[in-house]
């Protein structure tokens, strides 16, 4: 069965299995299925563009150096209409953002308007972490990505482990003032009554500390 019948077939939410299972043909050495996936994640039909993004957001958070080269031909997925295409090219772009910095910042202002609340848990949630990837690269993107992951502290109160965890990959290239900040944070959630926030905390703490 082609790819593009096994992605029209599977119609309603993604699934995650036949993404994981194909992303795993392609780790084993079928580069076919990711030139495949690459080509239909522009395919005029929701189902068979948001099943191709899992393929390659499974590929990218395991082997981001078989994506980086594609990742051009993702950008114009973040005008597409179903959210699950946007946000998982979107998490695609951060795990690239070291490979081809670049291409990466031509994500930014989506990450920046997936923000705001409206936009719901999973977009918010993956511009957090974009943030993350794409402040890790450089003195200037972090110094860009920073603010916005601050201000998710209080727009985002129920992603506070996220937040942190996007900090964690930038804190070497923090400046003494930034990591002044993100200590007031980590103070803060170091005894908050939610196990996961503490345990965060206690971990920037203690990364920062070292």
């Amino acid at each position: 069965m082609t790819l593009l019948k096994q992605l029209k077939e599977n119609k309603g939410t993604v699934s995650s299995a036949l993404g994981k299972q194909l992303a795993t043909e392609v780790l084993a050495g079928n580069r076919d299925i990711l030139s495949e996936a690459i080509k239909l994640i522009n395919y005029d039909d929701m189902n068979v563009r948001s099943g191709s993004a899992k393929i390659i957001e499974k590929i990218a958070e395991i082997s981001p150096e078989l994506v980086a080269n594609h990742l051009s031909d993702l950008t114009k997925c973040m005008k597409y209409e179903e959210a699950q295409t946007r946000w998982m090219v979107l998490h695609i772009a951060g795990l690239c953002a070291e490979l081809q910095p670049g291409i990466s910042r031509d994500f930014f202002n989506e990450a920046v308007k997936y923000l705001n609340k409206k936009y719901g848990t999973v977009l918010n949630d993956r511009a957090i972490t974009y943030f993350g990837y794409m402040g890790a690269v450089s003195k200037k993107d972090c110094k860009n990505s920073f603010p916005y992951l601050i201000q998710s502290f209080k727009l985002h109160p129920n992603r506070i482990t996220r937040i942190f965890e996007s900090f964690e990959r930038m804190i070497d290239i923090l400046d003494k003032e930034q990591k002044k900040t993100l200590l007031k944070f980590a103070e803060k959630y170091k005894a908050d009554k939610m196990q996961s926030n503490s345990r965060w905390a206690k971990k920037i703490l203690r990364t920062m500390n070292h």
